[in-house]
């Protein structure tokens, strides 16, 4: 298994601009400034996983201040996430949607846990040298995307972003970070969903890999899947295969620079039975000026007790709990293998070094969202669907755990 093999996993377990600019052309020492950011906050980190991270630990309370300032317009882009916000009308009483309007409160890291700002996520993309975003995986990927791209301040418009095939195209950030040169991060959404397709990513995946190739500075990859798997053997399979494909994109510029960062988001199941409820056709005509009186879960226990029901909707949702374990397991296994080589002196740790592979490193962060999503019963899209979320709502802060990490990363 990939599992065993050493890849530099730098994981801390923590979880509008008036005009499009041209692309970034980093100066000699661009790599260079990046990567000295890089190990400078790598070192401030446990080399190996723990537990504590951005939403590993804390509850939902309710704020409509964070709604006022977070809320953004959402025209759609994939299936029916628009339609409770469309269908919204404000009333003094509640003057936003309910499941837009949940904040989390971390246990551990609130100081450090920033809602998505443009200027400060540019400002931290500079730092580390990232110019482009790409995220693989499923509708609920592509949901992340739509949710960070719209609290940036660039939600999609207009009939061509409700296309499913508008993920092939780009979505251009216009980027001017503090005290630094004006450039445009590209983000783009790619479907890889089902085993096969994550299995072909090591011997087909041209698009995702000239999307990479191209960049003259460096890509950050966002990777999730899992909900369209049917057994724990599939998903190491594939693991392993996409570890692979990291492997083989992560060459660079320069052969001492890493020309990736890599995201791993953990797999999150829906909630059976959901609200509201009834046949699809209703969805349109669904009042949303009436609370969908449903709360998030106050704990996980409670979340527990639901499964019966998960286990009788004909999903697999059971299962991502395993997924997740496994996925976590091998990229501490690499943490940990990998510490060893700076322990010791003299031949000793040659020797060690000499075991090594000799890929390239990759610095693989682990991106927290199950303990604080599976808590959020509320704001799914219902009449059947329990997995998707309607926008603004629950995903939003996927991005804001991804800001902050990356703000982190950076230390802006």
């Amino acid at each position: 298994s990939m599992c065993v093999l050493v890849l530099l996993v730098s994981i801390s377990f923590v979880v509008k601009q008036n005009s499009i600019t041209k692309e970034f052309v980093p100066t000699k020492d661009f790599f260079k400034e990046a990567a000295a950011n890089t190990l400078a906050s790598a070192e401030k980190k446990n080399p190996t996983l723990s537990d504590a991270s951005f939403g590993s630990s804390g509850r939902w309370v309710l704020d409509y201040d964070y709604a006022n300032r977070s809320i953004y317009p959402n025209h759609g882009s994939y299936s029916n996430w628009h339609l409770a916000a469309q269908n919204f009308t404000p009333t003094p009483a509640q003057p936003y949607r309910l499941a837009a309007s949940y904040r989390w409160e971390d246990d551990n890291f609130q100081n450090k846990l920033r809602e998505v700002s443009l200027n400060d996520f540019c400002t931290a993309c500079h730092k580390l040298g990232i110019t482009r975003i790409l995220a693989l995986g499923d509708s609920l990927t592509a949901e992340f995307v739509q949710s960070l791209v719209s609290l940036l301040g660039f939600p999609p418009q207009g009939n061509a972003a409700k296309r499913f095939n508008a993920r092939l195209r780009p979505i251009n950030i216009p980027c001017r970070p503090f005290n630094a040169k004006s450039f445009q991060l590209k983000v783009m959404w790619m479907r890889r969903s089902s085993v096969k397709e994550i299995l072909s990513l090591s011997k087909t995946s041209a698009l995702e890999e000239q999307f990479v190739a191209e960049n003259r500075n460096r890509t950050a990859i966002i990777a999730n899947f899992g909900a369209w798997f049917e057994s724990l053997d599939d998903y190491k399979q594939a693991f392993d295969s996409f570890l692979t494909w990291v492997d083989k994109n992560n060459g660079s510029n320069n052969s001492t620079e890493n020309k990736l960062e890599v995201f791993f988001r953990e797999t999150v199941p829906g909630h059976w039975p959901c609200f509201p409820e009834g046949e699809r056709k209703n969805e349109t005509t669904y009042n949303w000026i009436k609370p969908v009186d449903v709360t998030p879960f106050k704990n996980y226990t409670s979340y527990q007790e639901s499964l019966f029901y998960n286990q009788t909707s004909g999903h697999n949702w059971e299962m991502f709990e395993d997924f997740n374990k496994h996925a976590r397991t091998c990229l501490r296994n690499r943490s940990e293998t990998l510490s060893l080589s700076t322990m010791g002196n003299g031949s000793g740790q040659k020797q060690m070094v000499n075991m090594l592979p000799t890929a390239p490193v990759t610095p693989i962060h682990w991106l927290n969202v199950f303990n604080s999503t599976v808590l959020r019963r509320d704001g799914h899209i219902g009449y059947k669907d329990c997995l998707h979320y309607y926008l603004p709502g629950p995903t939003d802060w996927w991005a804001h755990f991804f800001h902050s990490f990356i703000l982190d990363m950076s230390g802006v």
